[in-house]
């Protein structure tokens, strides 16, 4: 194997990859990667464009080591694999602090199932939540009354419809901590 095709084997890595953590969406890295991929390819010898062409495209994908250990690599088609979670997992919005207040939005794939199920909701990009003095220094998960209403507008979505795709999480986004959760799961 060429130095060539090794390269271009590895960027082939890193954009399935990526393309797997943005669940799909474009990002800069992957233009970064498409781009020093197109380079490379016009380094490889016709040969091996050839073979490259042949082939259908996969990638080993490890999956999560269940209770018997880890499992061996199996050849996973990643252009139709599934990038929504699975049924019943509530619907997730990050919130971070900002000018003051917080701001939330709701992560890619949420947005994706709310889109296929309620194609008609209104669906922000994100919202921001001005705080007073007062309240600023308080810590958000106190203001737990105001999550109800403000999954209702991030959404578009009435309780039922909400409650129908899982419920919604309202997660701190540096840290990943549950601040909020509808219906309340124990």
């Amino acid at each position: 194997m060429s130095e060539s095709l090794q390269r271009y084997r590895e960027l082939e890595r890193k954009l399935i990859r990526v393309r797997w953590l943005n669940r799909g969406l474009e990002s800069e890295e992957e233009d970064r990667l498409l781009d020093e991929m197109d380079v490379v390819w016009w380094q490889l010898a016709e040969a091996e464009r050839e073979m490259l062409q042949q082939e259908k495209p996969k990638s080993l994908i490890r999956e999560a080591a269940g209770a018997g250990g880890p499992r061996e690599p199996q050849d996973v088609d990643v252009r139709h694999a599934p990038v929504s979670p699975p049924a019943g997992t509530p619907l997730r919005s990050e919130v971070h602090a900002a000018n003051g207040g917080w701001r939330c939005s709701l992560d890619a794939a949420s947005v994706e199932r709310i889109r296929k199920e309620y194609a008609q909701a209104w669906i922000p990009a994100q919202l921001e939540l001005a705080a007073d003095t007062l309240h600023a220094r308080e810590p958000l998960q106190r203001r737990a009354e105001m999550f109800g209403p403000l999954a209702l507008v991030l959404t578009g979505l009435g309780l039922e419809q909400i409650q129908a795709l899982g419920g919604i999480q309202f997660v701190d986004g540096p840290t990943g901590r549950v601040l909020w959760s509808w219906p309340s799961r124990r």
